[in-house]
């Protein structure tokens, strides 16, 4: 690096952080989390329990800046949970675990995350965890078993049907869409066994 592009990058650095000194400290997060949008940056995410609960930093779980400022930047899980509106349990084990992905970079989970994460979000306890669980994965197709046994993780379709939320209508769209696909492909099979 060139003196002059060193001395530059200083004094930019310097002008950032006087300005940056001006904004409230209820209000340097989002700022941030503007500033990481506006540029495309993303963090390393942090899934520490002591920082769960904390604001989600724009750009983790590998998703771009842009993607994650419209989703959950800014989140803390209740409140995405809260925003998205999820009508079944399906629908909030998706939730849950999409958030858990794009948030805390958590790929694959347990039952037990899910519970726990749920229990940070605030809602009702989940009556029938492991049924439902087993259910999300059977019929309704939102999460897949993981690479290690007694983990799951999100499927597309599930990450389709959060991003849809809360509009039950979209959601039910992608789900036949999803259905209609499937069914299709099983006709193709016959077919072709014959």
């Amino acid at each position: 690096m060139t003196t002059k592009k060193a001395d530059r990058e200083l004094e930019a650095l310097q002008t950032i952080i006087e300005a940056f000194q001006a904004v409230p400290e209820n209000r340097r997060l989002q700022v941030l989390q503007y500033i990481a949008t506006r540029f495309e940056l993303s963090f390393a995410p942090s899934s520490s329990p002591e920082t769960r609960d904390r604001p989600i930093q724009a750009g983790t779980g590998g998703t771009s800046a842009n993607q994650q400022a419209g989703l959950i930047a800014g989140e803390t899980i209740d409140k995405f949970l809260a925003r998205k509106k999820p009508k079944t349990n399906y629908q909030a084990i998706a939730a849950l675990a999409y958030y858990l992905k794009h948030a805390e970079s958590v790929h694959e989970f347990s039952m037990k995350e899910i519970e726990a994460a749920n229990t940070r979000a605030r809602r009702p306890r989940i009556g029938n965890l492991s049924q439902d669980m087993s259910d999300a994965e059977r019929y309704s197709h939102f999460v897949t078993s993981g690479t290690t046994s007694g983990m799951k993780q999100i499927t597309t379709l599930g990450e389709e049907v959060v991003e849809a939320l809360p509009d039950q209508k979209l959601v039910r769209d992608i789900t036949r869409t999803h259905k209609g696909k499937k069914r299709r492909r099983a006709q193709a099979k016959r077919k072709r066994s014959k």
